[in-house]
Parts: structure tokens; sequence; C-alpha cells
């Protein structure tokens, strides 16, 4: 018989592994997945269908190459603010220059008809009259004088040598020499002296060249009105020496007054903000402005968020030139690789995990990649992305191969959809394998910030060993007082920088692994290590002590035994240790009818054994119920279904049997669990250390070899009752299985060295 089952085994195994290497050589997936599988892809690309491109490096980076401008493009300066402030810094004060006829006109002209009407009407008084009419300044003394030494003059011949002397003397020694207000000129030697003026000659209006520049305080300085006296002195004296003084102080002084009121060059507001406010955008569309062929950035020079603009507007601008045509091979490029990445992810999860696994990881991936899209939108390293936030998620909901293959997936498609550099890719996924290869073993808080921080600090090395291969300059500080004072060059800070945002982001991950425990409990249907260590003191247990104390010992033997074979195999021990001690909550409900807890009379002689049966295979379902009450993890809740199986009460169903007049007519259904039968491993193996620790109790003074044949009894007896169809464990597994279970239960049996009286009393 035991022949016959080995054999039936050995031929369903190799008929199992032919299938599996079947199905994994010829993978055949339905139309319905495919599409999905499209959606999903297209679904992760959607930021390229709103206009969203990305450029070879980001900020925090250093260019591996030289990148030079392929089209002619403008980009939005940031710095705008500081060029207007520049330009204005610059800027002269614009002032018009009046026309020489226009000046002549209104200083000059009207002293030659004064000189004119003197001759003809020779009388002061009514020359006064004139004056004052004409608004000419002129005091009756010197209309006197004037009168009679012009008249003087005249009899001698020297009027007609007089007007056009003194014309060309105005024009020459003070319109030429350009006179502006004593006000603008104080106010121009109050800043500091040496301040440059624009003049615009005539009726010319600025359109961002400049006019002819004049530096107050200079030597060619333009005249303030109280130093055109001098020069008028002179020009006067130089042109009309013939002229007797008298005559010629009375013309200068009227000349002056005329000039006090009728400077050359007028300060223009206008015309100095139209100005500068063509120079500022004239300025800005210089600065904006990036011919083809002109070098963007240099290679192994740091990526600032100004360098990283010009980038972005230049690949704009390409793409933009290339049309639309560009655009579509450019997405249909990125969707090709993206499609057959998730194609690949899928084909090689979906037999071992479950759907709901899967889904799981496609919602911590998508949360991912949308960090991803923000933080690369905004011109940031990559390595700010949080990568063990992912790799965690996927390993602790899932397992750990899980989460390294979603790390490594979500890598290929970074590399598919940008340009990302080997340093970051590479500290990347070094940092998310790693968390994923040792979280999900640590049972406390502190365990996985420990992980964290060693994920970081590889992630960040591997990170900097690159760079440094790659012949980036590093040179450190000269001195020590450089070095306390982190003054490095511009490569060794930005390395520096964004190794630490490795590093703080490995630490992040953590802290939102922690808040998403329990989300992930939920969307994972798994159980965290941590969650799982906190059930470890429940009111439930405390419970279970007061009214079922021995049940609660039952569960307590049997949780070290499940420990101990879910080690041997690839099973989860705390998950088997804390659902043995759940396992049999349900016993809560009724527990004087169980045999543990019976205390010399058993409640079942009363009963039939239909009624006994039920009420045994009750408290399934009644754990389930407390379970759910109680907020269990959904994996223990499992455990406590399906811990039975469909396995038969056989004692109740032997003694219906024994009681019935036929007992072919006693139904078997009546007395078998409900089930499912174990759908995981640990389900299976609470199973098997449930059953075992019942049948140990029986075992006096046992050998070594009567607690194998016990083990190896129980457990070919829950393969033959095809217990174990529905989970994924190997014969082999169930070898390491029970090894384990025996070891632990001859540690239990092992008997104490025998003492006598006086021993036992000095002990």
């Amino acid at each position: 018989m035991a022949g016959q089952l080995r054999q039936d085994i050995v031929q369903k195994t190799r008929e199992h592994g032919k299938k599996l290497r079947t199905s994994l050589t010829h993978t055949q997936l339905s139309l319905k997945t495919v599409f999905y599988i499209v959606l999903f892809s297209i679904f992760l690309l959607t930021p390229f269908f709103f206009g969203f491109t990305l450029i070879r490096t980001n900020v925090g980076t250093i260019s591996t190459e030289k990148r030079v401008s392929r089209v002619d493009f403008q980009w939005v300066v940031p710095n705008k603010e500081e060029i207007y402030k520049t330009v204005e810094t610059i800027h002269l004060p614009i002032f018009k220059q009046v026309p020489s006829n226009v000046w002549m006109s209104n200083v000059f002209d009207p002293i030659a008809e004064l000189m004119e009407n003197a001759v003809d009407l020779r009388d002061p008084v009514k020359l006064y009259d004139y004056a004052q009419k004409e608004n000419i300044d002129i005091t009756p003394d010197e209309a006197e004088k004037f009168t009679k030494y012009l008249i003087s003059d005249i009899d001698q011949g020297v009027y007609s040598e007089l007007i056009n002397p003194a014309r060309r003397a105005v024009k020459q020694w003070v319109y030429y020499n350009n006179v502006i207000s004593d006000e603008q000129y104080q106010k121009a030697m109050a800043e500091g002296g040496s301040r440059a003026i624009e003049v615009i000659r005539g009726d010319y209006i600025p359109n961002g060249n400049r006019g002819e520049i004049l530096t107050i305080g200079s030597e060619n300085s333009p005249l303030s009105i109280s130093e055109t006296s001098s020069y008028l002195e002179k020009g006067l004296y130089d042109n009309l020496w013939v002229v007797r003084q008298t005559l010629r102080t009375i013309l200068e002084n009227l000349i002056q007054r005329r000039i006090n009121q009728n400077p050359t060059l007028i300060y223009s507001e206008e015309l100095t903000n139209q100005a500068l406010a063509n120079r500022k955008e004239l300025a800005l569309k210089q600065a904006s402005f990036i011919g083809q062929g002109e070098t963007i950035v240099q290679r192994n020079q740091p990526i600032t968020s100004e360098i990283f603009k010009k980038l972005q507007a230049e690949n704009n601008a390409f793409i933009a030139q290339r049309g639309n045509g560009f655009i579509i091979k450019n997405i249909l490029s990125k969707f090709i690789p993206v499609f057959l990445i998730c194609l690949f992810f899928y084909i090689l999860v979906k037999d071992k995990y479950s759907n709901k696994v899967i889904f799981g990881c496609i919602i911590v991936f998508t949360i991912t990649i949308t960090i991803t899209y923000l933080i690369l939108m905004n011109g940031r390293s990559i390595t700010l992305v949080p990568i063990s936030f992912l790799a965690g998620c996927v390993a602790i909901g899932g397992k750990r191969a899980l989460g390294m293959i979603a790390t490594a997936t979500y890598i290929l498609f970074i590399i598919s959809i940008s340009y990302q550099q080997p340093a970051e890719l590479l500290g990347l996924i070094s940092s998310g394998c790693l968390f994923a290869l040792l979280a999900p073993q640590e049972r406390f808080r502190l365990g996985i910030l420990k992980v964290s921080i060693l994920s970081g600090i590889v992630g960040a090395m591997i990170f900097l060993c690159w760079y440094i291969s790659d012949g980036i300059d590093i040179s450190l500080p000269a001195n020590f007082s450089e070095l306390i004072t982190f003054n490095f060059n511009n490569s060794v800070d930005m390395l520096l920088r964004r190794s630490g945002w490795i590093f703080t982001t490995s630490i992040f991950s953590f802290a939102l692994i922690l808040l998403s425990l329990h989300q992930i409990q939920r969307i994972f249907g798994a159980s965290p290590n941590i969650i799982l260590q906190d059930l470890q003191e429940h009111p439930l247990q405390n419970k279970l002590l007061l009214k079922a104390p021995s049940t609660y010992y039952h569960c307590s033997v049997a949780a070290a035994l499940a420990e101990a074979g879910a080690g041997a195999c690839d099973a989860n021990p705390l998950l088997c240790r804390i659902s043995c001690f759940y396992h049999d909550i349900g016993k809560l409900v009724k527990p004087e009818y169980f045999t543990e807890n019976e205390s010399g009379i058993s409640r079942h002689d009363i009963l039939t054994p239909s009624m006994s049966a039920l009420i045994i295979i009750s408290h399934v379902k009644d754990g389930v119920e407390m379970g759910r009450q109680n907020k269990l993890p959904p994996a223990i809740i499992d455990i406590i279904e399906q811990h039975h199986g469909t396995t038969l009460v056989s004692f109740f169903l032997r003694q219906a049997r024994e009681e019935a007049e036929d007992p072919d007519e006693v139904d078997e259904q009546q007395f078998r669990y409900p089930g499912p039968k174990p759908q995981f491993p640990e389900a299976a193996i609470v199973m098997i250390a449930d059953s075992v620790e019942a049948a140990s109790r029986s075992l006096e003074g046992a050998s070594s070899a009567s607690i194998r044949a016990l083990v190896h009894k129980i457990i070919m007896g829950k393969l033959q009752d095809r217990q174990f169809d529905e989970c994924t464990l190997t014969l082999t597994d169930l070898a390491k299985i029970e090894d384990a279970l025996v070891r632990v239960l001859q540690s239990m049996f092992h008997s104490r060295v025998k003492y006598d009286n006086n021993d036992a009393k000095k002990a």
C-alpha cells in the first residue's frame, strides 16, 4: 500500500513538472490579458500624450557630454529681474537737444530786435517800455546806457559789426558746448560725478540705439547755466573786442538772462522711459536667444536650474521643428519597450503569484511612476525617487524575489522612457534590491530602519564609485579649513548632494512603508512581519489563556512546531507562529467541548456523534468570525479557515458508524470540515503542526523512532487525503518539515538526568 502510494506521488510529481515546463515553454496569453497590458502601458505614458518631453539630464546631475543647440530657440530667462536691474544700472538719462535755429530764436533774436529798436527809438524810456512789453529782462539804467552807447557806436560806424559777431559768439561758445539746467547738473554731481547722459539730437526718437554720450564732470561735460557766463564773456570779447566794455557787459547780461531760461539740453522723462523699455526688451531678447551650434553645457559641468531650462527649451524647439510625425514616432518608440517590459513582468509572475498580489504590484508601481514623473517634470534628479518604497512594499506584500523583480522592472521602464545616467540607475537598483532582500524578514520597526540606512549607504557608495571610475573631477579641498567648511568644487558638491538624496530617500521610504503597512496588508492580502509581531500580545490571547488554558498551551506548542517547519522550507516562520496562536480561537465559544479543556467529564457523552462533530467543526467558522471582528490580518483569518482543510472528525465518525444499524448509511460529509483546503504553504504547515501537537500528547517516554513514525504518519495521512493539492508544497518541502518537527518534538520529550534526593535538595 505504501509502495503504491509512493509510486502514485512520484508519477503525479512528474506530470506536474512536465505541465509546468510546458506552460513556461509555450506561454499563452488571452487577448483580454494583452489588451489590459496595452492599456496599462498607454496609461504609464500618459504624460507624453500631453506634450511632456524628457531630456537627457536633470538638475543635480553632471553632464557626461558637451551639449550644443541643434536649432535656434528662445528660452524663458529665469533671472529676468536681474537683467532688468542691470539695464537700469547702465541706462542713461536722455536729454533732448533744442535745435540751434529754435534756440537762437529764443535766446538771441529778442536781443537783436531790442538793439534795432534802440537805434530807431533813441529814447531809453521807450526802449525800457518796449523791453517790458516783449518780456526782455533789462533795467532802466541798462536801457539808458544801452541806448547811449549804442547810438554812439553807430555814429562811429561800429554797429554793423555788432549783431553778427554776437550771434556767432553765442552759438559757438554756448550752444555748441551744451547747456543743462543747474538742477540737473547738481543732481548729477550729487551722485558722485562723472555721470553720463545721453543726448538725442533734434527730433530723433531712440529705438534701442544709443545717441551721443556726454559725461558730466569730464572734458566733454555739458555746461551748467551758471558756467555759461564765463564762456559767454570770453566769446563776446573775442568777437566784439572793438565794442566798448560797458556796451559789451550790458549785452552779456541780456544774453545771459535769456540763457538762464533756455538750456540747450532738456531732460525728457518720456524718452528716457521709452528707451529704457526698449533696451530691456532688447537685453531680454539677446539673453533668451541661443543660436544653432551654440554650446549650452560643457562636459562634466553640473546641471543647474538655468542650464536645465535651456536644455528643455532647446528640446521643445527641436521637436516642434521636426513636426507632429516626430512626436508620434517618439511616443511609439517609448510605447513598444514599455509594453514589452510589462508583458515580460506579467509572464514572469503570473504563475507564481496570485492576481491580488499582481494587482498590488501594479498599484505601488503606478504610485512610484507618478512620483517619478512629478520629479522629472520639475527637472530634478531621479535619485529623489523613493525606490525603496516600491521595493519594500512589493517585497513585504509579496515576496523578496517579487520586490527585486519590481525594482528591476522599474529601472527598465526608466531606461526606456528617458536618458538617465548609469550612476543614478545603479544606485537606485542596488538600494532597492537590497531593501527588498532584507526588509521582509525584519520583525521590528528598528530593524527596517537599519535596513533602510544600509541600503541607502550602499546605493550612495555605488553611485559615487561609478562617477569616480567615469573620470569626473572630484578634487578635494586643498586644506583642512576648506574641508570643515565644505568648500568643494561644483562637481564634488553635486555628487555629495545627489548621493545624499539616495540615502535620504531610502530613509523616507522607511517612513512611507511604516505609514502604509495596513494598506499593504489590505491591497496585497499579506501580513507584514511588523503587524504580526504586534499580534503576539492581543486581548484574544489573554481571553484564551483565561477561558481555555489548555487550548492556549496547545496553540503555543503548535506555534513552536509551525515556526520550525516554516523555517525549514520557503515559508514565513513568523506568520506560521502567530497564526498558530489564533488558529483555535473559535474554541472560546464552547471551550468545554474540546478534549484538552475537559475536567474529567465529557460533554459529548450526552450528545449524538453528529451533534458532537457539528460543535467541533463549528470552531473553525466561529474562529473566522472572531478574527474578522477583531480585525486580524487576512492571512491569519485564511489560516484559521484552512487549518483543518476538509479532514474528517474521525473519532465521531467511527462512533456514529458503531451506533448506526447500517454503517454505510452514515453520511461522511457531515463529519468533514467544510474547508477549503490549504491554499498556501503556511496554512498547510499550521495544519501539520496542529495535528502533530495534538497527537504527540499520547506519547509517553517516546523514542526518536516513535516520534518520527508519528510525524511521518500524520504527514502522509494528510497527503493521502489530498489536503495539500491546492498549495505549492513539494515532497522535498514535506521532508524538510518532517525533519524540523521531529527535532522540536525530540527536544520537548528529552528526559532530564535523574537526581537522587540529596542532589535534588541541593538543586
